[in-house]
């Protein structure tokens, strides 16, 4: 091929080979006689690196043959999901030596995964074009990170937090790609695209780009998303090829080169690398899914706040986060207020069980009436004497900490879960205020419900009617407040709410729904406001 012996320049240039790569059966037959040969001629070895790759076998590990049925060709798969899914799995599923036992439900996770990268990348295009946004550039009207080093101190702990991510993500890819661990890597992009971008990220930054046009945290959003994504895209290209090149001729600039595959490799930068606002976000997302559990056991619904959510912990890093980021947990979990206690929350109650194996040797006969006394009492007052004094006394009877165990008893409307190294409590007890920020967020999701239903462009207004069964709920959603509030978001230029009286509005809406909100019958109907 090299035209070796007769001409060296080529073969002076490429041999011995950076990399080779062949199946498990060619260890003998490839591999070695290459590297015999090659010593024998030249004293040395024909590639520098090799990197042996194993079978296609079926879900439960047998060969495919036509003779058992099992033969899955790639074609199939690309024919149904695409090529680029196929690519993406097969680098996923299994070290690269390891032999890939193909299973249809993995192909359509990763099918998943990919639309999911595609729908967070459209997420923030039509806010963008609505903004006439451009990203900021450098030389010669080419994409650089310039504005988001020069900017990184002032934007919100969310940008900071996932522009940080995507640069340890970057370090950890270029370590995984020296040692060929491609599964490593592909799954670092799946977790990053699922849990980062889009179960995080894109929730966090959601209500921003509702934000004026010249809002700098507006301005902030745009340029965190195009950064993130102009370095995933670079990334992912070698794993999905066809997906990134789509996505980078929409975002690509003037000055930027024609192709995804034709930018350089991303190194990881350092000054954008924050270790302390990454430990920080996972306990705040740890502390997310403990709200949500407890939530789920009061059965509060998360749009519905709550008045306090309190994280007990003796861990530092707990405490720090949760201080450090109490705006975000507020917001995470719709809360009026976080709050971090260490040691025993005030409001714990404490109920009380006999130790009967230290209560009848010691009081014989009168043992089942002092289990009585003890079942009897108010179990945080008698802990809190105990631990007080060492002993509390009950009808006469001196009650130690050897004669009683205390289990924690919440009070009504109190819920907890656990989260790593602390225990998080969620008080959803209602008020009537809470009450109406409640109903108000709930009708908010179904009149967007409604607008998406009328296919309606984000900028467009509307008319809305909010007929209410309950003339108490009509009147908590109809106040100033929380009118606005739902007129605000869902670009209402003229909102009645009222209770309903049984009669449909004079002048028919272009869509008209019943809804059942919490128990709640509300008729509601909506048209595009005229120009």
């Amino acid at each position: 091929t090299l035209g070796f012996p007769r001409e060296r320049e080529a073969f002076d240039r490429l041999w011995p080979a950076d990399f080779i790569t062949e199946g498990q059966d060619q260890t003998r037959g490839w591999f070695y006689s290459q590297l015999g040969a090659s010593n024998v001629a030249f004293g040395c070895a024909p590639y520098k690196s090799v990197l042996m790759h194993g079978f296609a076998l079926d879900a439960e590990g047998r060969k495919m043959s036509k003779s058992f049925g099992n033969v899955v060709t790639p074609e199939e798969v690309v024919n149904q999901f695409g090529v680029d899914v196929l690519r993406f799995y097969v680098l996923w599923a299994n070290a690269p030596w390891d032999d890939l036992k193909f299973n249809w439900d993995g192909v359509k996770t990763i099918h998943r995964t990919l639309n999911i990268l595609w729908n967070v990348y459209r997420f923030p295009l039509p806010y963008m074009i609505l903004d006439s946004f451009e990203p900021a550039t450098g030389e010669g009207e080419r994409w650089d990170d310039s504005f988001v080093r020069a900017h990184i101190r002032d934007m919100p702990e969310e940008d900071r937090w996932i522009i940080s991510r995507a640069n340890t993500l970057i370090r950890a890819i270029g370590e995984d790609m020296q040692e060929y661990h491609l599964h490593r890597e592909t799954r670092a992009l799946a977790a990053f695209i699922l849990e980062d971008l889009s179960r995080w990220y894109v929730q966090l930054v959601r209500p921003r780009m509702w934000l004026e046009e010249d809002s700098p945290e507006k301005r902030y959003a745009y340029e965190t998303f195009y950064y993130v994504m102009r370095r995933l895209i670079t990334l992912l290209a070698p794993f999905t090829p066809y997906i990134a090149e789509e996505i980078y001729r929409n975002l690509r600039l003037a000055g930027d080169p024609e192709s995804v595959h034709m930018l350089d490799w991303p190194e990881a930068d350092d000054l954008l690398i924050d270790p302390a606002i990454e430990d920080d976000m996972e306990v705040i997302q740890s502390f997310d899914d403990a709200v949500a559990t407890a939530r789920q056991a009061g059965k509060r619904k998360l749009r519905w706040p709550v008045s306090e959510t309190v994280v007990v912990t003796g861990d530092d890093g707990v405490k720090t986060a949760l201080l450090d980021l109490n705006d975000l947990a507020r917001t995470r979990a719709n809360a009026r207020t976080v709050r971090v206690v260490t040691g025993t929350w005030e409001r714990i109650l404490w109920q009380a069980a006999p130790v009967m194996r230290a209560i009848g040797p010691e009081f014989g006969r009168e043992g089942p009436k002092v289990k009585a006394l003890i079942e009897g009492a108010d179990g945080t007052a008698l802990k809190a004497a105990i631990e007080g004094e060492g002993k509390a006394e009950l009808d006469g009877y001196d009650i130690t900490a050897r004669h009683v165990t205390f289990t924690e008893a919440l009070p009504a409307g109190v819920f907890a879960a656990p989260m790593k190294d602390a225990t998080v409590y969620v008080d959803v007890t209602l008020t009537p205020a809470l009450e109406a920020e409640g109903y108000a967020r709930e009708v908010i999701r179904r009149i967007q419900e409604m607008r998406r239903q009328l296919d309606l462009n984000v900028d467009d207004y509307i008319v809305a009617d909010v007929h209410v069964a309950d003339g108490r709920i009509a009147a908590l959603i109809g106040e100033e407040e929380w009118k606005n509030e739902i007129a605000g978001e869902v670009r209402a230029a003229a909102l009645t709410i009222r209770r309903t009286d049984g009669e449909r509005p004079a002048e028919p809406f272009a869509l008209e729904k019943d809804w059942d909100v919490e128990g709640i019958q509300m008729q509601i109907g909506i048209s595009r406001a005229d120009k």
